[in-house]
Protein backbone atom coordinates (compact mmCIF):
# COMPACT_ATOMS: atom_id res chain seq x y z
CA UNK A 1 0.00 0.00 0.00
CA UNK A 2 2.56 2.45 0.67
CA UNK A 3 5.71 0.57 -0.38
CA UNK A 4 8.13 2.77 -1.66
CA UNK A 5 6.50 6.48 -0.11
CA UNK A 6 10.39 7.65 0.08
CA UNK A 7 8.88 10.81 1.98
CA UNK A 8 6.67 9.21 4.29
CA UNK A 9 7.47 10.20 7.46
CA UNK A 10 5.25 9.26 10.29
CA UNK A 11 2.20 6.80 9.98
CA UNK A 12 -0.86 6.80 12.84
CA UNK A 13 -2.31 3.30 12.47
CA UNK A 14 -5.87 2.98 13.56
CA UNK A 15 -6.06 1.09 17.20
CA UNK A 16 -8.35 -1.61 15.63
CA UNK A 17 -5.39 -2.42 12.75
CA UNK A 18 -3.35 -5.45 14.53
CA UNK A 19 -1.84 -7.04 10.78
CA UNK A 20 0.29 -5.28 8.56
CA UNK A 21 0.63 -7.07 4.96
CA UNK A 22 3.56 -8.38 2.93
CA UNK A 23 5.58 -5.33 1.92
CA UNK A 24 3.12 -2.75 3.45
CA UNK A 25 6.25 0.18 4.38
CA UNK A 26 9.03 -1.49 2.10
CA UNK A 27 11.43 0.64 1.01
CA UNK A 28 10.02 3.57 2.63
CA UNK A 29 13.67 5.22 3.65
CA UNK A 30 12.43 7.93 5.63
CA UNK A 31 9.49 6.72 7.60
CA UNK A 32 10.65 7.59 11.43
CA UNK A 33 7.45 6.78 13.84
CA UNK A 34 4.60 4.59 13.68
CA UNK A 35 2.31 3.25 16.71
CA UNK A 36 2.79 -0.97 16.55
CA UNK A 37 1.28 -1.31 20.14
CA UNK A 38 -1.20 -3.46 19.25
CA UNK A 39 -0.31 -5.49 16.25
CA UNK A 40 -0.03 -8.91 16.16
CA UNK A 41 0.86 -9.73 12.57
CA UNK A 42 3.78 -7.76 10.64
CA UNK A 43 4.36 -9.98 6.89
CA UNK A 44 7.00 -10.45 4.66
CA UNK A 45 9.19 -7.28 4.57
CA UNK A 46 6.89 -5.23 5.45
CA UNK A 47 9.32 -2.54 6.82
CA UNK A 48 11.95 -3.98 4.63
CA UNK A 49 15.31 -1.19 3.97
CA UNK A 50 13.55 1.34 6.64
CA UNK A 51 16.46 2.67 7.48
CA UNK A 52 14.99 5.86 9.23
CA UNK A 53 12.54 3.55 11.63
CA UNK A 54 13.77 3.71 15.55
CA UNK A 55 11.67 2.84 17.97
CA UNK A 56 8.80 0.26 17.21
CA UNK A 57 6.47 -0.87 20.20
CA UNK A 58 6.38 -4.79 19.86
CA UNK A 59 4.87 -5.53 22.66
CA UNK A 60 2.10 -7.09 21.55
CA UNK A 61 3.33 -9.19 18.37
CA UNK A 62 3.43 -12.72 18.27
CA UNK A 63 4.11 -13.42 14.33
CA UNK A 64 6.88 -11.78 12.66
CA UNK A 65 8.05 -13.19 9.22
CA UNK A 66 10.34 -13.10 6.58
CA UNK A 67 12.81 -10.03 5.99
CA UNK A 68 9.87 -7.71 7.87
CA UNK A 69 12.80 -5.21 9.78
CA UNK A 70 15.74 -6.29 7.32
CA UNK A 71 18.07 -3.48 6.88
CA UNK A 72 16.34 -1.39 9.64
CA UNK A 73 19.73 0.24 10.41
CA UNK A 74 18.29 2.73 13.26
CA UNK A 75 15.63 0.67 14.89
CA UNK A 76 16.41 0.09 18.42
CA UNK A 77 13.04 -0.94 19.43
CA UNK A 78 11.14 0.46 22.55
CA UNK A 79 13.55 3.45 24.51
CA UNK A 80 13.15 4.87 28.38
CA UNK A 81 15.79 7.30 27.54
CA UNK A 82 18.47 5.46 29.18
CA UNK A 83 18.59 2.26 27.50
CA UNK A 84 16.55 0.86 24.67
CA UNK A 85 15.10 -2.74 24.11
CA UNK A 86 13.23 -4.61 21.28
CA UNK A 87 10.37 -6.65 23.16
CA UNK A 88 9.17 -9.26 21.48
CA UNK A 89 8.28 -11.82 24.11
CA UNK A 90 5.01 -12.53 22.84
CA UNK A 91 6.78 -13.29 19.48
CA UNK A 92 6.40 -17.08 18.74
CA UNK A 93 7.27 -17.31 15.43
CA UNK A 94 10.53 -14.93 14.03
CA UNK A 95 10.96 -15.20 10.01
CA UNK A 96 14.37 -15.80 8.07
CA UNK A 97 16.20 -12.79 7.93
CA UNK A 98 13.55 -10.94 9.95
CA UNK A 99 15.93 -8.09 11.29
CA UNK A 100 19.37 -9.17 9.38
CA UNK A 101 21.62 -5.55 8.84
CA UNK A 102 19.75 -4.04 12.07
CA UNK A 103 22.73 -2.46 13.19
CA UNK A 104 21.32 -0.28 15.98
CA UNK A 105 19.57 -2.97 18.11
CA UNK A 106 21.36 -3.54 21.53
CA UNK A 107 18.90 -5.80 23.14
CA UNK A 108 16.37 -7.87 22.56
CA UNK A 109 13.98 -10.42 24.55
CA UNK A 110 12.16 -13.42 22.68
CA UNK A 111 11.35 -15.70 25.69
CA UNK A 112 8.22 -16.93 23.94
CA UNK A 113 9.73 -17.64 20.67
CA UNK A 114 9.77 -21.24 19.26
CA UNK A 115 10.31 -20.66 15.27
CA UNK A 116 13.24 -18.76 14.48
CA UNK A 117 14.35 -17.98 11.05
CA UNK A 118 17.38 -18.44 9.75
CA UNK A 119 19.91 -15.48 9.74
CA UNK A 120 17.11 -13.47 11.77
CA UNK A 121 19.46 -11.35 13.74
CA UNK A 122 22.64 -11.58 11.37
CA UNK A 123 24.55 -8.25 11.47
CA UNK A 124 22.99 -6.98 14.38
CA UNK A 125 26.15 -5.42 15.04
CA UNK A 126 25.42 -3.32 18.25
CA UNK A 127 23.27 -6.47 19.36
CA UNK A 128 24.78 -6.60 23.47
CA UNK A 129 22.12 -9.01 25.27
CA UNK A 130 19.64 -11.55 24.28
CA UNK A 131 17.34 -13.37 26.06
CA UNK A 132 15.84 -16.89 24.53
CA UNK A 133 13.31 -19.31 25.53
CA UNK A 134 14.32 -21.78 28.50
CA UNK A 135 13.50 -24.69 25.74
CA UNK A 136 12.75 -24.95 21.93
CA UNK A 137 9.81 -26.82 20.55
CA UNK A 138 12.39 -27.70 17.56
CA UNK A 139 12.42 -27.95 13.78
CA UNK A 140 11.83 -30.66 11.67
CA UNK A 141 15.00 -31.03 9.47
CA UNK A 142 15.39 -32.39 5.85
CA UNK A 143 15.35 -36.16 7.15
CA UNK A 144 11.61 -34.81 8.61
CA UNK A 145 13.11 -35.69 12.18
CA UNK A 146 11.81 -33.21 14.60
CA UNK A 147 14.99 -31.87 16.12
CA UNK A 148 15.69 -29.06 18.86
CA UNK A 149 17.90 -26.33 17.22
CA UNK A 150 17.62 -22.58 16.77
CA UNK A 151 18.08 -21.21 13.20
CA UNK A 152 20.93 -21.51 10.77
CA UNK A 153 23.21 -18.44 11.19
CA UNK A 154 20.52 -16.29 13.67
CA UNK A 155 23.67 -14.68 15.30
CA UNK A 156 26.24 -14.51 12.84
CA UNK A 157 28.42 -11.45 13.19
CA UNK A 158 26.90 -9.83 15.70
CA UNK A 159 30.29 -8.63 17.25
CA UNK A 160 28.92 -6.83 20.37
CA UNK A 161 27.08 -10.24 21.66
CA UNK A 162 29.34 -11.41 23.97
CA UNK A 163 27.25 -14.07 26.10
CA UNK A 164 24.32 -16.15 25.68
CA UNK A 165 22.47 -18.49 27.95
CA UNK A 166 21.28 -21.16 25.63
CA UNK A 167 17.95 -23.17 25.38
CA UNK A 168 18.07 -26.02 28.44
CA UNK A 169 17.29 -28.83 26.22
CA UNK A 170 18.87 -27.74 22.76
CA UNK A 171 20.20 -30.77 20.42
CA UNK A 172 22.14 -28.99 18.02
CA UNK A 173 24.08 -25.92 17.92
CA UNK A 174 23.40 -25.18 14.36
CA UNK A 175 25.70 -24.02 11.75
CA UNK A 176 27.31 -21.12 11.52
CA UNK A 177 24.68 -20.00 14.68
CA UNK A 178 27.64 -17.92 16.05
CA UNK A 179 29.74 -17.82 13.22
CA UNK A 180 32.18 -14.02 13.64
CA UNK A 181 30.23 -12.89 16.84
CA UNK A 182 31.58 -11.06 19.70
CA UNK A 183 30.85 -14.19 21.89
CA UNK A 184 33.86 -14.82 24.51
CA UNK A 185 32.42 -17.64 26.57
CA UNK A 186 29.49 -20.15 25.91
CA UNK A 187 27.80 -23.11 27.91
CA UNK A 188 26.93 -26.31 25.86
CA UNK A 189 23.89 -27.47 27.56
CA UNK A 190 24.28 -30.91 28.48
CA UNK A 191 21.63 -32.08 25.98
CA UNK A 192 23.56 -31.31 23.09
CA UNK A 193 24.21 -33.82 20.80
CA UNK A 194 26.02 -32.03 17.57
CA UNK A 195 27.98 -28.95 17.43
CA UNK A 196 27.14 -28.09 13.56
CA UNK A 197 29.75 -26.63 10.97
CA UNK A 198 30.97 -23.21 11.20
CA UNK A 199 28.95 -22.52 14.60
CA UNK A 200 31.85 -20.50 16.23
CA UNK A 201 33.96 -19.88 13.19
CA UNK A 202 35.76 -16.51 13.61
CA UNK A 203 34.79 -16.17 17.04
CA UNK A 204 38.11 -13.92 17.29
CA UNK A 205 37.24 -12.69 21.47
CA UNK A 206 36.06 -16.63 22.37
CA UNK A 207 38.11 -17.93 25.57
CA UNK A 208 36.07 -20.34 27.46
CA UNK A 209 33.84 -23.41 26.08
CA UNK A 210 32.28 -25.34 28.55
CA UNK A 211 30.37 -28.75 28.38
CA UNK A 212 27.73 -29.02 30.78
CA UNK A 213 27.86 -32.20 33.08
CA UNK A 214 26.49 -35.58 31.37
CA UNK A 215 27.24 -34.21 28.26
CA UNK A 216 25.52 -36.18 25.28
CA UNK A 217 27.75 -34.14 22.93
CA UNK A 218 29.12 -37.08 19.97
CA UNK A 219 30.01 -34.35 17.08
CA UNK A 220 32.53 -31.12 16.61
CA UNK A 221 31.67 -30.77 12.93
CA UNK A 222 33.69 -29.64 10.50
CA UNK A 223 35.06 -25.72 11.00
CA UNK A 224 33.19 -25.36 14.53
CA UNK A 225 35.48 -23.24 16.29
CA UNK A 226 37.54 -22.28 13.68
CA UNK A 227 39.91 -18.98 13.56
CA UNK A 228 38.38 -18.77 17.67
CA UNK A 229 42.02 -17.21 18.25
CA UNK A 230 42.04 -16.63 22.16
CA UNK A 231 40.30 -19.94 22.69
CA UNK A 232 41.98 -21.97 25.29
CA UNK A 233 42.60 -25.77 26.16
CA UNK A 234 39.15 -27.10 26.12
CA UNK A 235 38.13 -29.86 28.23
CA UNK A 236 35.90 -32.10 25.34
CA UNK A 237 33.46 -34.57 26.68
CA UNK A 238 34.08 -38.46 26.98
CA UNK A 239 31.04 -38.49 24.66
CA UNK A 240 32.43 -36.97 21.71
CA UNK A 241 33.37 -39.81 19.11
CA UNK A 242 33.67 -37.51 16.13
CA UNK A 243 35.78 -34.81 15.63
CA UNK A 244 35.54 -32.82 11.91
CA UNK A 245 37.66 -30.99 9.37
CA UNK A 246 39.59 -27.62 10.62
CA UNK A 247 37.36 -27.93 13.39
CA UNK A 248 40.25 -26.10 16.01
CA UNK A 249 42.30 -24.66 13.25
CA UNK A 250 43.82 -21.97 14.31
CA UNK A 251 43.20 -21.80 17.59
CA UNK A 252 46.55 -20.73 18.40
CA UNK A 253 46.20 -20.25 22.53
CA UNK A 254 45.56 -24.41 22.04
CA UNK A 255 48.85 -25.70 23.57
CA UNK A 256 47.56 -29.64 24.40
CA UNK A 257 44.71 -32.09 24.17
CA UNK A 258 43.10 -34.80 25.82
CA UNK A 259 41.16 -37.14 23.38
CA UNK A 260 38.13 -38.32 24.25
CA UNK A 261 37.06 -41.60 25.38
CA UNK A 262 35.04 -42.52 22.71
CA UNK A 263 36.98 -40.87 19.38
CA UNK A 264 36.28 -43.15 16.51
CA UNK A 265 36.89 -40.58 13.85
CA UNK A 266 39.13 -37.58 13.91
CA UNK A 267 40.57 -35.54 10.98
CA UNK A 268 44.20 -35.26 10.41
CA UNK A 269 43.34 -31.30 10.17
CA UNK A 270 41.36 -31.02 12.41
CA UNK A 271 44.05 -29.04 14.65
CA UNK A 272 46.11 -27.03 12.50
CA UNK A 273 47.40 -23.77 12.95
CA UNK A 274 46.95 -24.54 17.18
CA UNK A 275 50.11 -24.70 19.13
CA UNK A 276 49.87 -28.68 20.17
CA UNK A 277 52.97 -29.70 20.85
CA UNK A 278 51.69 -33.46 21.39
CA UNK A 279 48.35 -35.75 21.55
CA UNK A 280 47.69 -37.79 25.37
CA UNK A 281 45.38 -40.28 26.05
CA UNK A 282 45.07 -40.03 29.28
CA UNK A 283 40.98 -40.74 29.36
CA UNK A 284 42.23 -44.15 27.76
CA UNK A 285 40.74 -44.43 24.17
CA UNK A 286 40.49 -47.77 23.14
CA UNK A 287 39.96 -46.50 19.06
CA UNK A 288 43.98 -45.07 19.08
CA UNK A 289 47.16 -45.48 20.67
CA UNK A 290 49.60 -42.31 21.33
CA UNK A 291 53.25 -42.56 21.33
CA UNK A 292 55.50 -39.82 21.50
CA UNK A 293 52.48 -37.33 21.15
CA UNK A 294 51.52 -38.79 17.60
CA UNK A 295 47.78 -40.43 17.46
CA UNK A 296 48.01 -43.62 15.42
CA UNK A 297 45.13 -46.01 14.41
CA UNK A 298 45.45 -49.40 15.56
CA UNK A 299 46.76 -50.29 11.92
CA UNK A 300 49.43 -47.85 12.23
CA UNK A 301 47.99 -44.96 10.54
CA UNK A 302 49.34 -41.95 11.84
CA UNK A 303 45.84 -39.57 12.00
CA UNK A 304 47.03 -36.63 14.26
CA UNK A 305 50.51 -35.85 14.11
CA UNK A 306 51.14 -32.35 16.85
CA UNK A 307 51.34 -28.98 14.37
CA UNK A 308 54.66 -27.77 17.02
CA UNK A 309 56.68 -30.82 17.11
CA UNK A 310 59.73 -29.55 16.35
CA UNK A 311 62.41 -31.07 13.97
CA UNK A 312 63.27 -33.62 12.05
CA UNK A 313 60.43 -36.73 11.23
CA UNK A 314 61.43 -40.32 10.96
CA UNK A 315 58.70 -42.75 9.95
CA UNK A 316 58.92 -45.97 11.41
CA UNK A 317 58.66 -49.60 8.60
CA UNK A 318 55.31 -50.48 10.82
CA UNK A 319 53.74 -46.87 10.10
CA UNK A 320 51.43 -45.85 7.41
CA UNK A 321 50.18 -42.02 6.79
CA UNK A 322 46.24 -40.21 6.78
CA UNK A 323 45.47 -37.82 3.99
CA UNK A 324 46.94 -33.98 5.16
CA UNK A 325 48.28 -35.87 8.63
CA UNK A 326 51.35 -33.19 8.06
CA UNK A 327 49.35 -30.20 6.42
CA UNK A 328 50.26 -27.14 7.78
CA UNK A 329 52.88 -27.90 10.15
CA UNK A 330 55.67 -25.27 9.86
CA UNK A 331 58.38 -26.53 12.54
CA UNK A 332 59.13 -29.78 10.79
CA UNK A 333 62.92 -29.55 9.11
CA UNK A 334 62.71 -32.61 7.43
CA UNK A 335 61.30 -35.89 6.86
CA UNK A 336 62.87 -39.26 6.59
CA UNK A 337 61.17 -42.61 6.34
CA UNK A 338 63.35 -45.70 7.67
CA UNK A 339 65.49 -48.43 6.00
CA UNK A 340 63.31 -51.00 4.55
CA UNK A 341 59.88 -49.04 4.48
CA UNK A 342 58.06 -50.37 2.07
CA UNK A 343 55.81 -47.18 1.18
CA UNK A 344 53.65 -47.40 -2.11
CA UNK A 345 51.99 -44.35 -1.80
CA UNK A 346 52.09 -40.71 -0.35
CA UNK A 347 48.72 -39.76 0.38
CA UNK A 348 46.57 -36.50 -0.74
CA UNK A 349 47.98 -33.46 1.10
CA UNK A 350 49.81 -35.37 3.68
CA UNK A 351 52.85 -32.66 3.55
CA UNK A 352 51.18 -29.64 1.90
CA UNK A 353 51.98 -25.90 3.43
CA UNK A 354 54.58 -27.08 5.58
CA UNK A 355 56.57 -24.09 6.58
CA UNK A 356 59.68 -22.25 5.85
CA UNK A 357 62.07 -25.34 7.82
CA UNK A 358 61.15 -27.89 5.42
CA UNK A 359 63.82 -27.39 2.63
CA UNK A 360 64.25 -31.16 1.18
CA UNK A 361 62.68 -34.27 0.70
CA UNK A 362 63.90 -38.45 -0.12
CA UNK A 363 60.62 -39.84 -2.07
CA UNK A 364 61.78 -43.94 -0.93
CA UNK A 365 62.32 -45.88 -3.95
CA UNK A 366 58.73 -48.14 -3.35
CA UNK A 367 56.45 -45.22 -3.80
CA UNK A 368 54.82 -45.51 -6.45
CA UNK A 369 51.73 -42.95 -6.25
CA UNK A 370 52.55 -39.28 -4.79
CA UNK A 371 48.90 -38.19 -3.94
CA UNK A 372 47.10 -35.19 -4.81
CA UNK A 373 48.17 -31.96 -3.54
CA UNK A 374 50.64 -34.28 -1.43
CA UNK A 375 53.60 -31.21 -1.31
CA UNK A 376 51.32 -28.24 -2.61
CA UNK A 377 52.58 -24.98 -0.86
CA UNK A 378 55.36 -26.35 0.51
CA UNK A 379 57.25 -22.42 -0.84
CA UNK A 380 60.42 -23.08 0.50
CA UNK A 381 60.74 -26.86 -0.08
CA UNK A 382 63.76 -26.84 -2.90
CA UNK A 383 65.12 -30.40 -3.25
CA UNK A 384 63.00 -33.62 -4.05
CA UNK A 385 65.54 -36.63 -4.24
CA UNK A 386 63.66 -39.89 -6.37
CA UNK A 387 65.80 -42.42 -4.29
CA UNK A 388 66.44 -45.55 -5.98
CA UNK A 389 66.52 -49.54 -4.83
CA UNK A 390 69.79 -51.62 -4.94
CA UNK A 391 68.81 -52.28 -8.67
CA UNK A 392 69.29 -49.16 -9.34
CA UNK A 393 65.28 -48.80 -10.13
CA UNK A 394 62.59 -46.09 -8.86
CA UNK A 395 58.82 -47.25 -8.53
CA UNK A 396 56.97 -44.21 -9.30
CA UNK A 397 54.40 -43.84 -11.88
CA UNK A 398 51.76 -41.19 -10.88
CA UNK A 399 52.23 -37.64 -9.86
CA UNK A 400 49.02 -36.96 -9.15
CA UNK A 401 47.38 -33.65 -9.63
CA UNK A 402 48.89 -30.16 -7.88
CA UNK A 403 51.67 -32.47 -6.39
CA UNK A 404 53.85 -30.03 -6.23
CA UNK A 405 51.85 -26.70 -7.16
CA UNK A 406 53.10 -23.63 -6.12
CA UNK A 407 56.79 -25.19 -4.60
CA UNK A 408 57.95 -22.27 -5.34
CA UNK A 409 62.13 -22.59 -4.38
CA UNK A 410 62.36 -25.98 -6.64
CA UNK A 411 63.88 -24.76 -10.06
CA UNK A 412 65.16 -28.36 -10.86
CA UNK A 413 63.85 -31.54 -11.08
CA UNK A 414 64.45 -34.70 -12.32
CA UNK A 415 61.74 -36.67 -13.06
CA UNK A 416 62.11 -40.58 -12.71
CA UNK A 417 62.10 -42.80 -16.37
CA UNK A 418 59.33 -44.81 -14.28
CA UNK A 419 56.48 -41.96 -14.16
CA UNK A 420 53.56 -42.94 -16.71
CA UNK A 421 51.37 -39.64 -15.71
CA UNK A 422 51.82 -36.72 -14.44
CA UNK A 423 49.02 -34.58 -13.46
CA UNK A 424 46.95 -30.89 -14.49
CA UNK A 425 49.14 -28.35 -12.43
CA UNK A 426 51.63 -30.84 -10.93
CA UNK A 427 54.77 -28.44 -10.68
CA UNK A 428 52.66 -25.12 -11.28
CA UNK A 429 54.13 -22.11 -10.04
CA UNK A 430 57.14 -24.04 -9.18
Amino acid sequence: VFKGCTKLETVALDENVTRIPEGTFNGDVALETINLEKVTYIGKSAFENCSALANADLGSAETILDYAFRNCSALIGRSDGESSKLDIAKVVTIGDEAFKGCASLVEVDMTSANAFGANAFENCTSLETVTLPETVDGVVNKSGVLVKQLATSLFKGCTSLTNVTLPKNLEVISSYLFQNSGIKSITIPASVQDLDTYSFQGCKELTTVRFESGSKDEYISNYAFDGCVKLQNVSIPDSVWYIGNYAFRNCAEITEFTIPASLEEVYSTAFVGTNVTAFNNDHECPNFDVSDGILIQPDGTIVLFPPQKVGVVTISENLKLAKDVFRGNDVITKIEFADGYAIEEIPEGAFAGLGEKFLEVDIPATVKTIGEGAFRDCEKLAMVNFLKDENGKCALETIGDNAFNNCKNITTIEIPSSVKTIGERAFYAA
